[in-house]
Parts: C-alpha cells; sequence; structure tokens
C-alpha cells in the first residue's frame, strides 16, 4: 500500500524530484501522530484542492478540519445513544402489557397493540392474543 507522503509525490513529480531527505523528515515528524488512515484521506483532499504540493501547515489545517468532524459524529452519536437510555430507563418504570410484552404508559390502551392492530398483522396479533387468554 502507498503511504499518504508517496501519494502526495505521485500526484506532484515535479514538486517530488525537489524534495530532500531533510523535507521529507519534517513531513513525517509532524504527521507522526496522526493514524495513516486518516493522513492518506489528507492526502487526497489536499490533492483535490491544490494544483501545488502541499506545506506542513496546509496539511495540518485539513487534519484539523477531519478530526473536528469526526468529533462532531463521535458526539452526536454519544448525544444519540444517551437519549436512547433515557428514554429505556423510563419506558422501563412502565407497566407490561399482558398481550404484547411491552412496556407500556397504559395497559388497559397499549399503544404497541394498537399498532399491531393498524398493521397489517391481525394473525400475529390474533395469535399474542390467544396464548395471553
Amino acid at each position: 500500500m502507498t503511504t499518504w507522503f508517496e501519494y502526495l509525490k505521485a500526484a506532484h513529480p515535479a514538486a517530488a524530484g525537489k524534495l530532500t531527505t531533510d523535507t521529507v523528515a519534517v513531513y513525517e515528524t509532524q504527521f507522526a501522530d496522526v493514524a495513516p488512515a486518516r493522513m492518506m484521506r489528507v492526502a487526497a483532499e489536499a490533492v483535490r484542492r491544490s494544483k501545488w504540493f502541499p506545506s506542513v501547515n496546509e496539511l495540518r489545517a485539513i487534519v484539523a478540519e477531519f478530526e473536528e468532524a469526526a468529533d462532531l459524529a463521535e458526539a452526536r452519536a454519544w448525544r444519540a445513544a444517551a437519549e436512547r437510555e433515557k428514554q429505556r430507563r423510563e419506558r422501563a418504570g412502565w407497566p407490561v402489557c399482558d398481550t404484547c410484552g411491552e412496556h407500556t404508559p397504559s395497559v388497559e390502551d397499549c399503544p404497541f397493540c394498537a399498532d399491531m392492530a393498524e398493521m397489517d398483522m391481525p394473525t400475529m396479533y390474533e395469535e399474542l392474543t390467544e396464548v395471553v387468554a
């Protein structure tokens, strides 16, 4: 597999011929803290954005954008999981419907049983009702 730096050099062959080993060392050192898979995405994005070989600062800015996007996605996922857990705990305190087995705020007027009756699943609803009866 091609490394991210080899990818950049392949995309900019004129600049690649002018790079010294010291320059390559600077790039490798500056991005040692970033996962190789993410750096490959960063390199691809840098090639897409500019026709010139990217500077360390330009690459670092793209890394920051990707990390911010990943952090936002993680925060959204965490918030959604926390909301689901909150709803699950709330439902856990509700009584259990004898017909469908779901936690429901009102056993006498179970919304889950009503949903099953409204859907085109009368046989399943009838089977559940027969089992309980």
